[in-house]
């Protein structure tokens, strides 16, 4: 299930329409529609913002129950501060392959690809 299926899944348990949600929310009209390989971590404030009981790991990664029984006890700042941490590690390692295989610096091949993901997480941004 990806991302996308995740967040209609949780609109649809809390009865709240996609317009409603991406207005309520503050984002583009849409959004929900367009959820490509993720969710850019400015959007992802907004919806923790609006619906702090929503559990971010299970809607990033499929982990643990779609609702948290203690929204206190979750960090949205350590999350995402790991989330980034594990992206960067594996964009490294990839383009450190990249490199390898076509000569290039892995600095410029590393900079590629962080552009490359970045416009795919953040189409409309």
């Amino acid at each position: 299930m990806s991302v996308k299926d995740r967040l209609i899944k949780f609109l649809e348990q809390e009865n709240i329409s996609q317009g409603k949600f991406e207005k309520h929310v503050g984002l583009s009209n849409g959004f929900v529609n367009n959820i490509g390989a993720g969710i850019s971590t400015t959007s992802l404030t907004k919806i923790r913002s609006k619906y702090p009981s929503l559990n971010v790991q299970w809607l990033l990664k499929g982990e643990g129950e779609m609702l948290q029984k203690n929204t206190e006890d979750f960090n949205l700042g350590e999350a995402v501060k790991k989330t980034e941490a594990t992206v960067e590690v594996i964009l490294a390692a990839v383009a450190e392959l990249l490199a390898r295989s076509t000569g290039q610096s892995s600095t410029i091949v590393k900079e590629q690809l962080e552009d490359l993901v970045n416009k795919r997480l953040n189409p409309s941004e």
